[in-house]
């Protein structure tokens, strides 16, 4: 990979990692919601709608940790790429 691809892939990884950051702390603010649901509410739209928000966006979390390594595995195999 020549010098050019390789840096905007070293920023493109910091990006994601960085969302991959900022979506770890949003599931957890939602878990925490969610645990903290009044009783009387625990079974109302509010409280399954947090859930399945917290749900997806574990599911996002999960995938794009798929996605940054195969990101890091490419920049652990840098080759120089004339084309």
């Amino acid at each position: 990979m020549n010098k050019k691809r390789l840096h905007y892939l070293e920023q493109t990884l910091i990006t994601l990692q960085s969302a991959y950051n900022d979506l770890t702390v949003i599931r957890d603010e939602e878990e925490h919601d969610f645990e903290n649901i009044p009783d009387n509410k625990s079974n109302s739209e509010l409280a399954e709608q947090t859930v399945k928000n917290a749900e997806d966006i574990d599911a996002a979390v999960y995938d794009l940790g798929i996605v940054i390594d195969i990101l890091k595995n490419i920049m652990s195999t840098k080759t120089d790429d004339s084309i």
